[in-house]
C-alpha cells in the first residue's frame, strides 16, 4: 500500500512538504517522505457513506490546499487515494460521478467547487461520465451552526435538477468533506425519487458524529 501511495504523488513536484512545511532537497512530492508515512486510510464508514482520512494528519492539509486554492494537481492527488478508499471497501463501479454543490454565491466567490474538482478527477480516473444532479440553495458554514438548526436548515438546501436521468445506476456522491452526515444523507435522500439502483458517498476528511 505504501508503494501505491509513492507512485500516486510521484507526478507532483512543490518545493516543501505541505504539511511539515520542511523544504525538500531530494524528492519533489506534495509531502516528504516522513509525512508521507502518516499518510493512513480512515476506517470511518455508516452504511454507504465514507471517509478516506481522519481530520487530523498529511490527507487534511492536502484539503486545506485543495479549499484554499483550487489546485487542480491536488485535486487529481486526492482523487487518487479516494480510488483506493473505495476500492478496500470493495464497493461496486459506479455508472456515474456527482458531487455535493456548493450554493452558487460561495463559488462565484472562491472561483471554483472543491467537491466538483475531485469529482472531475474521479470521473477520469473511473473513466465514467460527470453529470451535476443536485443543486444547492444558499445556506450558511456547516462548521458554524448547531447540529439540530442545521439538520432542519438542510431540509430545503438541496434538490434534484430536472431531466435527469439516473434510474437504474450506480451514483458516486463526492463532497470534501463531512462535519456530520446531514448533508450527505439529505443529498442522498434527493437522489432517490430518480430511483437509481444505489447511491454511495465518498469524501476525503470527516467523521461519522
Amino acid at each position: 500500500m505504501q508503494k501505491l501511495f509513492h507512485s500516486i504523488l510521484a507526478f507532483l513536484y512543490p518545493p516543501f512538504c505541505h504539511h511539515c512545511q520542511l523544504p525538500q532537497e531530494i524528492s519533489k512530492h506534495l509531502l516528504c517522505e516522513e509525512c508521507l508515512q502518516l499518510l493512513q486510510l480512515s476506517q470511518e464508514r455508516v452504511g454507504r457513506i465514507a471517509t478516506t482520512f481522519e481530520w487530523d494528519g498529511p490527507g487534511s492539509t492536502l484539503l486545506h490546499h485543495l479549499r484554499k486554492k483550487g489546485d487542480e494537481h491536488v485535486a487529481e492527488a486526492l482523487a487518487s487515494f479516494l480510488l483506493v478508499r473505495w476500492d478496500s471497501l470493495g464497493w461496486p463501479i459506479p455508472d456515474i460521478v456527482t458531487y455535493v454543490p456548493s450554493p452558487w454565491l460561495r463559488s462565484f466567490d472562491r472561483g471554483f467547487t472543491p467537491s466538483l474538482l475531485l469529482a472531475k478527477a474521479m470521473a477520469r480516473l473511473f473513466c465514467k461520465p460527470l453529470h451535476s444532479l443536485l443543486q444547492c440553495s444558499y445556506q450558511p458554514p456547516q462548521l458554524n451552526m448547531r447540529n439540530l438548526r442545521q439538520k432542519k436548515h438542510l431540509l430545503h438546501s438541496f434538490s434534484l435538477k430536472k431531466n435527469k436521468n439516473i434510474e437504474g445506476k450506480v451514483v458516486l456522491l463526492i463532497d470534501d468533506f463531512i462535519k456530520t452526515r446531514h448533508t450527505m444523507n439529505q443529498c442522498v435522500e434527493v437522489l432517490m425519487p430518480g430511483f437509481p439502483k444505489e447511491v454511495y458517498g465518498l469524501t476525503v476528511c470527516g467523521t461519522m458524529d
